[in-house]
């Protein structure tokens, strides 16, 4: 499951280098993201045309933890499986096998030993309202349990060690964002309120939390329900 994320993570960052990936690209030139930022958070563009199901099996050699668990997949040559473990990139719809992040732009997530456990892909629309979903995230999984992980916590590590402190903020590009200008300790929850696992996830690197949430009422919120957790 792991080999399956990092393949199609690096598919992602290489359609986002590509012509294809312009798209993707604007999104994240709009927002002041540089190249170096690109790379170090392995950011990446899901075309509409996605071709992940090849550039995974030419690396891990099987699609099988393609799907989300659960799944019950029919292929062309009758083979059916049914998906004991799998990390939900693709869905299969009539005859055809999709991808579940067409034309988004990718987040990977990266866990504390730097391993791929999971995806956040958000629509190009500069405006969300009346947009079903803003972003799609990975299901829980056997690897990925959205609520016990930390956005950028792997890049961020080293700084937080040093500095002994770390920034938590609300969502992917604030940690990006934060970290290009030099603010390298910070990450997200991309949530509204951290969870007690994510405070003990933290508490292994440093005991000073920084709350930096949106001050308003949801992030007035969070904050206090996180103090309440630690």
């Amino acid at each position: 499951m792991y080999a399956t994320n990092r393949a199609a993570m690096q598919y992602y960052e290489s359609c986002l280098a590509e012509a294809d990936g312009g798209k993707g690209m604007k999104y994240f030139r709009d927002r002041g993201i540089s190249d170096e930022m690109i790379q170090t958070f392995h950011l990446g563009y899901c075309p509409v045309q996605s071709d992940v199901i090849s550039a995974v099996k030419e690396q891990v050699k099987t699609m099988k933890y393609l799907f989300r668990k659960g799944e019950d997949v029919t292929f062309k040559s009758g083979k059916a499986l049914h998906v004991d473990n799998g990390v939900g990139i693709v869905y299969k719809e009539k005859a055809r096998f999709l991808d579940v992040y067409s034309e988004r732009v990718m987040f990977p997530w990266l866990d504390a030993k730097g391993r791929v456990v999971g995806f956040a892909g958000r629509c190009l629309a500069a405006a969300t309202k009346g947009i079903d979903r803003k972003y799609v995230n990975s299901p829980e999984s056997m690897i990925f349990h959205k609520s016990e992980e930390l956005y950028g916590l792997y890049q961020a590590i080293p700084a937080i060690r040093e500095k002994d402190c770390v920034y938590v903020v609300e969502g992917y590009l604030d940690v990006i964002s934060l970290y290009g200008i030099g603010i390298k300790n910070v990450v997200a929850n991309s949530g509204t309120w951290l969870s007690s696992a994510q405070v003990q996830l933290l508490l292994k690197y440093t005991k000073n939390v920084v709350m930096t949430y949106d001050a308003d009422n949801a992030g007035v919120k969070a904050i206090k329900k996180a103090q309440a957790e630690k």
